[in-house]
């Protein structure tokens, strides 16, 4: 599966291609299996589960292939990897929470634990998540003008609007209704946007 060009398979699904769609699917799958932790296989507790867990990460690939924004600059193949990490670490979470005790959380500046074992008192660390670093943020926004100036220098005023139309939550059927055209337009006008946002660099 690995031999596949998925950015033209997705290409070719939008198109209405149900050879491609079958093709998708089928790369979902192998990808789900891949990346699905080790012991799904061979511990006999999860054995069972394995599939259900497949099928699950699969179905929800499938209803977010309609969902990708080519003028994001993300491949097909990395937005599909993302969803199945997402839905992957989901599941696991939800399986770990019914296998853990239920426990009152208090948060302090120290790591006292209650001989009750009822209370625990956590440690305050450094929070690293990027939208509370203002640099990262500042980078962020320079990136979104960087972008936002490359659209207006390298897309086609059709190919901005279909842009604008996705920021705006607009799927290609409708874009197509409300601009007076042949829903393959916008397709197309999806994939030179793909082709185009791929050349953009960023510096990190």
């Amino acid at each position: 599966m690995d031999g596949y060009d998925i950015e033209e398979l997705y290409y070719l699904y939008r198109q209405g291609s149900l050879i491609a769609e079958a093709l998708l699917i089928k790369y979902c799958y192998w990808q789900v299996e891949l990346m699905l932790p080790a012991y799904y296989f061979y511990n006999e507790n999860y054995r069972n589960e394995r599939d259900d867990c497949i099928q699950d990460v699969v179905i929800r690939c499938v209803k977010n292939l309609d969902s990708y924004r080519p003028d994001k600059g993300m491949l097909v193949r990395s937005y599909l990897s993302l969803i199945i990490k997402r839905a992957i670490s989901s599941i696991l979470v939800s399986q770990k929470r019914k296998l853990i005790k239920e426990k009152i959380i208090c948060f302090s500046l120290n790591s006292y634990c209650s001989e009750d074992c009822k209370i625990s008192y956590l440690d305050v660390v450094k929070d690293d998540r990027i939208e509370y670093q203002p640099d990262i943020q500042v980078l962020q926004q320079q990136h979104k003008k960087d972008i936002e100036k490359y659209i207006l220098e390298k897309c086609s005023p059709f190919e901005q609007s279909v842009i604008k139309g996705h920021e705006c939550g607009y799927k290609d059927i409708e874009l197509a209704k409300i601009l007076e055209l042949d829903v393959k337009k916008v397709y197309n006008a999806n994939y030179r946007i793909q082709k185009k946002m791929s050349k953009l660099k960023l510096i990190d």
